[in-house]
């Protein structure tokens, strides 16, 4: 949050609104926190944990694109950085905005929009 001050500011107002003074954070709050989520899934987007998914093997022989890929003996990865990077899907990939996860009434979106 050093290299986003604003980012870290904006969210804190918002733990402070909801929150208050010296009470702890709980399961119930996460509703009223949109903002907060809207960072946390910035974070898991523009530097996801981990960069490639679990392995799967292939169930049926695949065409996909120019790629032929067998059944037999054949592991897939998912390349999750590079979906998350994909500038087709997140405008300014390599930029951190929270916002871009917000719908205009200030509500995350849904998980599967992502």
């Amino acid at each position: 949050m050093s290299l986003y001050p604003g980012v870290q500011s904006k969210g804190q107002e918002e733990l402070d609104a909801v929150l208050g003074k010296g009470r702890m954070l709980m399961f119930d709050d996460h509703p009223s926190l949109p903002y907060i989520e809207a960072i946390f899934r910035e974070v898991m987007r523009w530097h996801p944990a981990i960069l490639m998914g679990g392995s799967h093997e292939s169930i049926k022989d695949i065409v996909y694109g120019d790629y032929y890929i067998p059944k037999v003996g054949t592991t897939i990865y998912a390349n999750i950085w590079a979906m998350t990077h994909d500038p087709s899907v997140h405008k300014d990939p390599e930029c951190f905005i929270p916002e871009r996860h917000l719908r205009k009434n200030g509500h995350f979106e849904n998980i599967n929009s992502i």
